[in-house]
């Protein structure tokens, strides 16, 4: 278990290093922002400016991020993942005469 763990770590911390986000965790974490802008005091302590504040709402939570973001990991995970496999599995060695 120790193995698969460290061995997952890596390439989740360089997808969120590189600022990637992903559908599924946008669908938990803006909510809970846009949940979160409505308690006065949460929005006061989290030094976000209130026109910025205003901007998040759940129009511009779908339209403008969880359509396009979903729409790229579509598009990132059938590119990777369809080249990755074919190369590992589909791709033939022509050294031994396939």
């Amino acid at each position: 278990m120790a193995g698969k763990i460290l061995g997952i770590f890596c390439p989740i911390w360089l997808f969120i290093t590189s600022g990637f986000e992903h559908s599924v965790a946008n669908m938990y974490y803006v909510p809970a922002g846009i949940s979160a802008k409505g308690n006065a005091a949460w929005a006061a302590a989290s030094g976000i400016p209130p026109d910025a504040l205003e901007k998040l709402n759940w129009t511009s939570f779908a339209v403008g991020n969880l359509v396009p973001v979903t729409l790229g990991n579509i598009a990132g995970g059938m590119l990777f993942v369809g080249i990755a496999y074919w190369f590992a599995y589909l791709r033939q060695d022509k050294a031994v005469g396939n």
